[in-house]
């Protein structure tokens, strides 16, 4: 009978409870037979911006643990309303199945509210269908989950409670409770929870931008006594913090790089935040491979002090240090150099009261310095006389020939192939040899090297008795063309081209006589002849210059031919000369080596081009790169010599890639790259453009 009665009871109390629900704890507020623990969990939400912020959310959950008896249950749950909100929506049920397996009763929503002008709460309520207690070790009970509403300031924490409303007993039909199935409230312990957000100012540090770096740009160049550039960035320097001096030290492997010097960048001399300018003092060296830095930020010359209100903030070039490669290894070896940057007493930021300022730490660079690749030797040499005579002694002179790898690697051996059968070793440079018939000898040097890498050059000789004209360019021989119908290095656009000419009898020149050149050029429109009266040693010469038509220049690129003739003693002699018009190193594309580049990344261009001359030439390949609103936002170069072309006439090919960092205030869109070739140097030593500009676009993206 009790146990009907007590059945009716409840049965009644859910009828209740389905339309009155905050009726339901002050009607039956009795002793329960139960007992509970509810707790928040966790109970420490510790939130730090970033990432959290306005309109962040996370997620309490109400657990319940050690409880006995329990038939039903309620939970308001209170929340500080000024820095945090909810909505019925993000109040749900946690895992009730572990509670009351049977199931809840089905109309009864959770629901929000204002406790006082501090204070609203989340409430939910359920209970069993039939009169069933339950019990166990941990279970959920209800998940809230909170909206961010305010941020604190820099620097400080935002914290409040999150409390279980739970007066014992209860007061209200909104406190907290648990009941048994009597509807009788069981003992009940809360304990609560608390919420921060805390707003850490970020640490300001120093790096190495880029992070890592290899050079050569081109692989195995050889590069002792080349300087180059590594950026200094500082980041994360907050306005707040007051910051006005920076020092460091930089550390550096003397083995194999030096500094120069550490030139001073604009973000501390920023004139929002220093209108009275820096003073930058540089150490170097304190030790082997070490020097120190400052850069200070000067006071106002009126009053000593820094009140103009603005100070460093953001990121930015802090320097720049140019080091010179003193060393690099041959293959195969590659060296990894680690460029640091350690405080100054493990100090690094000083503020307006000479308090340092916490930092977190630097970032290093890691140079790569790959070793050079032994090169073959360089055969060159010359014959003198030119136009020897049968049994005449003939001077083959190599001293010119040269290796690129000394002092690691020399020429040690001169084979000489005289085209008459006669093959002979030496080890110096210079030998002697005469020709016992008359006509074409091909003459081959090879030259080897202490690596066992060889050169050769070929060259042809003409032994003759009587008549004889050669024609050839200025270029020292054999790149002008010296002997019989040879061919001259190349021209490029506007240049002059001088045309000499020795005419000899037996070797001996024969004086005042006139001398015919016809030239063609590769079009045949800007086809012209002269001449000229040999002097008193047989030597004449012509000069011309390149025409550079402003309809179609292409007329004058290509192959020019060129016929030199005079009549000795009634016998008409001629020589034939080639020799090329193109440009003197021509960049046929410059390609993004990706279609994309975003803020603080590397973007890497390769520069294809090629080239014809023999003749090696020094040249300064550059690229300039643009953002969307044409702003040039990084440069990079390569200096390099053009080495002779195999064989006459045909391009040789090569690439090389360059690169520049993408700046964060660059103007996202469509980047440009510009490529240049300068030949012998920079524009402001008297360099010129040795090509037409090549040009590419990209896009740049903001990440």
């Amino acid at each position: 009978m009790k146990y009907t009665k007590t059945v009716s009871t409840l049965l009644v109390a859910l009828m209740i409870l389905g339309f009155m629900a905050p009726a339901f704890a002050t009607m039956y507020d009795g002793p329960g037979a139960g007992q509970a623990s509810i707790f928040v969990n966790p109970s420490a939400t510790t939130l730090t911006k970033p990432p959290y912020g306005v309109g962040s959310t996370f997620t309490v959950h109400v657990m319940i643990k050690d409880y006995t008896h329990v038939a039903g249950w309620q939970v308001k749950l209170a929340y500080n309303k000024t820095q945090l909100s909810t909505s019925t929506s993000d109040v749900s049920y946690a895992a009730v199945s572990f509670i009351f397996p049977g199931g809840t009763y089905p109309a009864i929503p959770s629901s929000v509210g204002s406790i006082d002008a501090t204070y609203d709460y989340a409430l939910m309520t359920t209970t069993t269908y039939g009169a069933v207690e339950y019990s166990g070790a941990l279970a959920g009970l209800m998940d809230v989950k909170f909206t961010i509403l305010v941020e604190p300031p820099l620097d400080g924490t935002l914290s409040s409670m999150i409390k279980i409303y739970a007066p014992d007993p209860p007061t209200a039909s909104g406190d907290s409770w648990t009941i048994d199935t009597n509807l009788n409230n069981n003992d009940l312990e809360t304990t609560d929870g608390t919420y921060s957000l805390s707003y850490p100012s970020p640490k300001p540090y120093l790096a190495m931008d880029p992070t890592t770096k290899t050079l050569p740009a081109v692989p195995g160049d050889y590069i002792i006594g080349q300087h180059f550039l590594w950026p200094i960035m500082v980041h994360q320097v907050v306005a707040a913090k007051q910051i006005i001096l920076v020092q460091y030290e930089i550390h550096w492997d003397p083995t194999y790089i030096d500094l120069v010097w550490l030139w001073e960048g604009s973000f501390m001399n920023n004139p929002t935040w220093a209108p009275y300018g820096t003073f930058n003092n540089i150490t170097i060296p304190t030790g082997p491979g070490a020097a120190t830095s400052f850069i200070l930020i000067n006071p106002n010359s009126t009053t000593g002090e820094w009140d103009w209100g603005a100070f460093p903030d953001g990121d930015g070039l802090l320097a720049t240090a140019e080091f010179v490669v003193v060393s690099q290894p041959p293959e195969p070896a590659d060296p990894v150099i680690t460029v640091s940057l350690p405080g100054v007493f493990g100090e690094y930021f000083v503020d307006t009261n000479a308090n340092y300022v916490t930092a977190d730490p630097s970032v290093s660079g890691v140079l790569t310095l790959t070793g050079f690749y032994w090169h073959a030797p360089v055969a060159l040499f010359t014959v003198t006389p030119a136009a020897p005579l049968p049994g005449q002694i003939i001077t083959f002179d190599a001293s010119a020939s040269f290796d690129l790898d000394v002092p690691w690697d020399y020429i040690v051996s001169y084979t000489w192939n005289f085209g008459d059968g006669n093959i002979t070793t030496v080890a110096g440079p210079v030998i002697y040899h005469a020709y016992a018939t008359m006509g074409l000898k091909v003459v081959t040097l090879t030259v080897t090297d202490t690596m066992g890498k060889t050169g050769t050059l070929t060259k042809n000789v003409v032994v003759v008795f009587g008549r004889l004209i050669d024609v050839y360019t200025q270029y020292p021989d054999p790149d002008g063309g010296q002997g019989h119908n040879a061919n001259s290095s190349m021209f490029w656009p506007q240049k002059h081209v001088q045309l000499w000419v020795f005419l000899s009898y037996n070797g001996v020149g024969v004086q005042f006589k006139p001398v015919a050149f016809q030239i063609f050029s590769p079009n045949g429109v800007y086809d012209f002849t002269e001449s000229n009266m040999t002097d008193a040693n047989g030597y004449t010469m012509i000069d011309f210059g390149l025409p550079w038509p402003c309809a179609d220049w292409n007329d004058t690129m290509g192959l020019w031919h060129v016929i030199a003739k005079a009549d000795v003693s009634c016998v008409v002699v001629q020589d034939d000369l080639w020799f090329k018009v193109w440009w003197l190193a021509e960049i046929t594309s410059v390609v993004p080596k990706a279609d994309a580049y975003h803020f603080c990344q590397d973007a890497e261009f390769d520069v294809y081009f090629r080239y014809y001359g023999w003749m090696p030439r020094h040249v300064v390949i550059t690229i300039s790169v643009f953002d969307d609103l044409d702003v040039c936002i990084g440069t990079d170069y390569v200096e390099m010599d053009l080495t002779q072309v195999p064989v006459w006439c045909t391009f040789a090919t090569d690439h090389v890639t360059l690169s520049c960092h993408i700046p964060k205030w660059t103007f996202i869109g469509i980047g440009t790259v510009r490529a240049n070739i300068y030949y012998p140097t920079w524009p402001e030593f008297c360099g010129t453009p040795a090509c037409p500009e090549a040009v590419a676009d990209f896009v740049l993206e903001a990440a």
